[in-house]
């Protein structure tokens, strides 16, 4: 996980080095550099809930497995709705990272539906 995760996301306003706001950056700083210690990924940052982190991760692996192969295989967006069999919109939605608009349940057959083999491995928690 990147250092400064949510830096690289965009989630940062630049301050002038001689501002009075330099502090709030260090102080920001040391905060994310903090999380990225302890969290295993961005989902167990965002999300407190255990079940909701482990979903969120689940999906957006999914997402990108599915994504990747929209790219790999050079599909338009139209052409990955006929092959995922869903619509246009949805396919926008999938590439754009809108994860609250995909269940598990759908992004597996979305992937069933492209040849994808889908695997879920399950271990007991440290």
């Amino acid at each position: 996980m990147p250092r400064n995760l949510l830096w690289d996301m965009g989630w940062h306003r630049p301050f002038p080095k001689d501002s009075p706001s330099r502090l709030c950056t260090i102080l920001y700083t040391y905060a994310v550099n903090q999380a990225a210690e302890v969290c295993a990924s961005v989902w167990d940052a965002i999300e407190p809930d255990l079940a909701k982190a482990v979903n969120l991760k689940l999906r957006s692996s999914l997402m990108l497995a599915l994504t990747r192969h929209i790219e790999r295989e050079g599909l338009t967006q139209a052409q990955a709705a006929k092959v995922f069999g869903v619509t246009q919109p949805r396919i926008s939605n999938l590439i754009h990272g809108k994860i609250d608009s995909f269940g598990l349940d759908t992004l597996v057959k979305m992937a069933a539906a492209a040849g994808l083999r889908v695997t879920l491995r399950v271990k007991k928690t440290a």
